[in-house]
């Protein structure tokens, strides 16, 4: 995610810049090779009508043996079956038909999976029922999801969604905290280390007008679940397996939280409408020959978010072996649309030569009416622009914000990391890309009046304003306020790389992140874990940034 910007933008010939773009594309050097639904005696959520549906027929087949692309198609089918034969399919879909959808150069482990149905009527109310499967590594009496339909900033206007739940076919009592947009399940009996389980969830909830979204400065507010006569986005929209150490809830700065790569199949109606998700889409398999429903797949993704269009324009090209698309409603010009694809396909090419291969072929950015608390948001194998910037692209803010949103593919879609734990690990890694970024389509001094811009004169700014020193690398909660997180993150958290850079050279940097990636892809590293690691691959660098990611002390 990144902040907006109250500069004013200047306008770049969006056609020079093509050119511009499409010739230095070609010329970006590689580094590395590419390639009860529930009972009613379910808990409801308190002020819900909890929905009142018969328990799923067992299908044929079913159990540890039955067909991988029968589970993953159908929600009763997966229930029926139980979590280690959901588990075991996720794993077969992605060593067979599936496994175009993830990079080869990833293995093939078992992840939690999701297999969901969903329906958006009007583009205005989101119907879902998701079966996820999962094994613990611990023991734990309950399961924590992110559900941030259930934020109190957004039903504050609407009310709470409907909520109900069940395990292994047993209604499951179940607690809505709508101020931390957590669902939290009671798993009884308890589960052991190394045990799986499977929780279905259904939950029905209204998007919010967009002009009814209030900007409290948090994910709620950043227009995540809004819908406009143009456009619905679907940031975050379903419930989501939260990772270990991003359980809590979520602040008023900062990002949701960080999930666990798994194993998706979503078949989603939605009408007349267009629909784009961060998946992998295509007709749904029940509705063969008609419009109106994508099946949204991948093996590697933490999150499946989507946009919905009435009309707009589009574009697409494929690079590296990856989708690139790029959309926009009918209120951003096509010309602009277009050059966004072309700026998210040299941040592809570039990124991948960098930090390798994306463990997913289809990739999108999506102009959308955000807040003014957003310029963009990241969604594995999707990103939000927020449409007012698309009139700034070509080394303006525009192209800044789809800079580090690209790059956000890389970091945390890839390299994960804690949104509300380890903050500064993917948003000073994005930051420091989009340098990169700069100086390679645009050359060294447009990057350096970009680091200037965004970086150093942002901690400068908020120094000289009278800003009180933390360090970076803390969890979210324990940042003063907004204020002092996004600065500290964002700029000090970054200048850390360009640091490293002066004392240890570019390459090696860039040498050591991705080995990060290449290391610990579509896990979970934390802060204190990348300085440990970058001290074991050069002291000097270990020690640049445990300065400036840890030392209460100012830095230069």
């Amino acid at each position: 995610m990144i902040a907006a910007s109250g500069r004013v933008p200047r306008v770049v010939s969006a056609a020079g810049v093509v050119v511009l773009l499409v010739a230095l594309a070609l010329a970006v050097s590689r580094t590395r090779t590419a390639d009860d639904r529930a009972s009613p005696t379910a808990s409801p959520t308190p002020g819900a009508t909890v929905p009142v549906i018969p328990p799923p027929p067992s299908p044929t087949p079913s159990g540890p043996s039955a067909d991988a692309d029968t589970l993953m198609r159908d929600p009763d089918a997966a229930e029926a079956a139980g979590a280690e034969a959901l588990l075991a399919a996720g794993v077969t879909v992605a060593e067979g038909d599936w496994a175009d959808l993830g990079n080869p150069a990833w293995p093939v482990v078992e992840r939690p999976v999701y297999v969901g149905t969903a329906s958006i009527e009007e583009r205005a109310r989101v119907d879902a029922d998701v079966v996820v499967a999962f094994r613990t590594d611990e023991p734990t009496s309950e399961l924590v999801l992110r559900l941030l339909p259930a934020a109190s900033a957004l039903t504050d206007v609407s009310g709470p969604p409907t909520v109900a739940v069940r395990r292994d076919a047993r209604a499951a009592p179940h607690a809505v905290d709508r101020a931390g947009a957590l669902l939290t399940v009671t798993l009884d009996p308890p589960l052991s280390a190394g045990e799986a389980a499977l929780v279905r969830v259904l939950v029905t909830y209204p998007l919010i007008p967009r002009d009814q979204v209030l900007d409290d400065g948090g994910p709620a507010g950043f227009g995540l679940l809004a819908w406009n006569p143009e456009v619905s986005v679907l940031g975050h929209w379903l419930p989501l397996l939260t990772a270990p150490d991003d359980a809590g809830p979520m602040l008023p700065w900062g990002d949701v939280g960080a999930f666990p790569a798994a194993v998706w199949s979503l078949q989603v109606e939605h009408g007349t409408s267009r629909l784009v998700t961060g998946a992998s889409d295509g007709p749904c398999p029940t509705r063969v020959g008609t419009d109106g429903c994508t099946w949204a797949r991948g093996t590697a993704l933490r999150d499946v978010s989507a946009v919905a269009y009435d009309d707009g324009h589009h574009a697409q090209r494929v690079i590296d072996g990856v989708l690139v698309r790029s959309f926009g409603p009918p209120s951003v010009d096509e010309p602009p649309v277009a050059l966004a694809l072309e700026e998210a396909i040299v941040g592809v090419e570039l990124f991948t030569g960098r930090f390798g291969p994306l463990a997913w072929t289809e990739f999108d950015v999506a102009a959308v009416p955000l807040s003014s608390g957003a310029a963009g948001m990241e969604f594995p194998g999707l990103v939000l622009i927020r449409d007012d910037t698309y009139g700034a692209l070509g080394a303006e803010f525009g192209s800044y914000v789809i800079a580090h949103e690209v790059a956000h593919q890389w970091f945390h879609a890839l390299l994960g990391s804690g949104s509300l734990s380890s903050p500064v690990v993917d948003e000073s890694l994005a930051q420091y890309a989009s340098a990169l970024y700069y100086d390679a389509v645009y050359g060294e001094a447009a990057a350096g009046e970009m680091v200037d811009r965004y970086l150093v004169g942002r901690y400068r700014r908020w120094r000289q304003s009278g800003g009180v020193e933390e360090p970076p690398g803390q969890p979210l909660d324990q940042f003063a306020g907004s204020a002092s997180y996004g600065p500290l993150v964002y700029a000090r958290g970054a200048l850390a790389w360009l640091a490293a850079e002066d004392t240890i050279g570019r390459e090696q940097v860039v040498t050591f992140v991705a080995s990060l990636v290449d290391r610990f892809g579509l896990g979970f590293v934390s802060d204190q874990q990348v300085v440990a690691e970058a001290r074991a691959f050069d002291q000097q660098l270990g020690e640049v940034l445990a300065r400036y990611w840890f030392d209460p002390e100012p830095v230069p």
